[in-house]
């Protein structure tokens, strides 16, 4: 492509101008996505209640299969099921 001279330059960037090309912002190439909720927004379990006697089934498995240390504490929104088993598993006792 044959370079051009300052005069056609300058008078190709004016016509630019006047159609409105200059002032424009080109598109983005890709639509603005909506920031997701940070974690502050997601439900947090309320902490453990007291260290019961006696652990139950639930809470022996997890110890055994290293997920915890086997302590069974109780709800503490209360209920018949400990803290770890109130999340909708069975609380059997022992």
């Amino acid at each position: 492509m044959p370079r051009l001279n300052k005069a056609k330059r300058a008078a190709r960037s004016r016509a630019a101008a006047l159609r409105g090309r200059a002032a424009r912002k080109p598109a983005p190439s890709t639509p603005r996505r909506r920031p997701l909720p940070g974690p502050a927004s997601t439900p947090r379990r309320p902490p453990p209640g007291a260290l019961r006697v006696q652990s139950c089934l639930g809470c022996i498995k997890s110890a055994l299969a290293g997920r915890s240390s086997g302590e069974c504490h109780d709800s503490a929104t209360g209920g018949s099921r400990c803290w770890r088993c109130s999340s909708g598993h069975s609380c059997l006792p022992l």
